[in-house]
């Protein structure tokens, strides 16, 4: 029982020290550092004020709305504060590799799964994106989340963790 608990222990500090590491990253960076930022910012801006979503606006093609509609929600929060959106995509961020954790433990075991917590959470590609307005952020949440639903259904037979899956790939 002790043993059990002092894994969790390092668990919840590995959480919170990937959760540090991405605010301490992304502190300074400019969330409009790359070239879609300023179209889902517009977008959410557009959501907010005109409540519609902007069909085409300057942009070449259609984007799926559910990125401006999450920034929306953010901006609705915070008076538009970036800060938020930051924290909002780090929390993300860090449940993303919390559930790559969950599916190496469940596809291998315990060992392999810390191992690859500890690999997510200190990639450097997961750490920039979620200090910038762009999509990978939240995709991968959801990516992630829906396959460990998928293992769980082969696991379990359960549908509801099928259906589950099935709806966040469907977001």
């Amino acid at each position: 029982m002790l043993e059990t608990g002092i894994k969790k222990y390092y668990i919840w500090v590995g959480l919170i020290a990937a959760f540090a590491l991405r605010i301490g990253f992304n502190w300074h960076v400019d969330i409009m550092a790359f070239g879609d930022s300023g179209d889902f910012h517009v977008a959410a801006i557009q959501i907010l004020q005109t409540h519609t979503y902007p069909l085409k606006g300057d942009l070449l093609f259609f984007r799926p709305p559910l990125y401006p509609f999450f920034l929306a929600i953010l901006y609705k929060i915070s008076f538009q504060n970036f800060l938020l959106v930051k924290i909002a995509q780090a929390m993300l961020n860090v449940f993303t590799c919390f559930f790559i954790m969950r599916i190496a433990q469940k596809i291998f075991d315990k060992r392999t799964g810390y191992i690859a917590f500890m690999l997510a959470a200190i990639n450097p590609f997961f750490i920039y994106w979620t200090g910038i307005l762009e999509t990978e952020t939240l995709f991968m949440f959801l990516f992630i989340t829906s396959m460990f639903l998928l293992i769980l259904f082969d696991r379990t037979d359960l549908k509801r963790y099928l259906a589950l899956s099935a709806f966040l790939l469907g977001l």
